[in-house]
């Protein structure tokens, strides 16, 4: 039943109001370029939306664990090749000093020398045991949440390990007392074995750092996708609003219209009413 003579006019007023305002709401911020996926306008794409921007913080929290370990494995890798450089040295010297006569100034610089580069070594090696010490492992989740899908950073192990402090304390003394007058054969045997334990190391860093750089790079690429597909998500959502909101606003048109006809019918027939009484 149709309400008193005054009710149509003022209902469709109101109702026109409330579907210009919807409509001219919409495209504006459309235009502006404002999102629309909030839960008033369409909650389905807002929960979707939450979902890439978790996943957003959690690659991003992926990729600072990774750069942080990738740090440590250039670290590795530069530490490891100073080592490397110094054993190479080291074998350098013993050389020379075997080469010349014991009291000569060439022998006597050569044992000096090599003693200090010892003593530089085990100096490097106690300062940096962070980076080489066996055992050491650091573990990047790259599966927020979960146990899977550990990427497990190892810089050293059984097989393959920087030298230690003892590797060179442990090699022959040339100067002093205990200096030889010639640097055996297994003397410079031991300075090898330190020197391909060192280049071991080397090549396990340089791996480590390179698989951390394709991890890196893997991570930057899926998230640079999960942005694209929230800011494709967010223009979807946008249509999507506005088309809803149109369709509204014509299915309003269209129900006010019946409702205007059905009020002229009201009037005709009241006046019909009128009439015969």
């Amino acid at each position: 039943m149709l309400s008193g003579p005054n009710y149509p006019g003022n209902r469709i007023t109101r109702i026109l109001a409330e579907s210009d305002a919807a409509l001219t709401g919409t495209f504006s911020r459309v235009a502006s370029g404002e999102r629309i996926a909030k839960p008033q306008d369409d909650f389905g794409g807002y929960v979707r939306s939450l979902g890439l921007e978790s996943e957003l913080r959690d690659y991003r929290s992926i990729k600072q664990n990774l750069l942080s370990t990738k740090a440590y494995s250039a670290k590795a890798v530069k530490i490891g090749s100073l080592v490397y450089e110094d054993v190479a040295a080291l074998r350098e010297l013993a050389e020379v000093y075997n080469r010349y006569a014991p009291g000569t100034d060439e022998r006597r610089a050569a044992a000096v020398e090599f003693e200090g580069l010892k003593t530089a070594l085990v100096r490097a090696l106690n300062d940096n045991t962070d980076v080489y010490v066996t055992g050491v492992v650091t573990s990047v989740d790259l599966d927020v949440g979960t146990a899977i899908n550990n990427f497990n950073v190892q810089f050293a192990s059984a097989e393959s390990r920087l030298v230690l402090r003892t590797d060179v304390t442990g090699l022959t003394t040339l100067t002093g007392t205990a200096a030889p007058a010639t640097v055996a054969e297994s003397a410079l045997i031991a300075i090898d074995t330190v020197a391909v334990k060192a280049a071991k190391f080397i090549v396990g860093a340089q791996q480590m750092d390179r698989s951390i750089d394709r991890q890196i790079y893997v991570v930057g690429k899926t998230a640079d996708t999960k942005r694209e597909a929230l800011a494709q998500l967010t223009q979807v959502d946008d249509v999507e609003a506005m088309l809803r909101v149109v369709d509204a606003y014509i299915r309003r048109e269209a129900g006010l219209a019946m409702l205007a006809q059905a009020n002229m019918n009201r009037n005709v027939v009241s006046g019909l009413y009128n009439e015969r009484e």
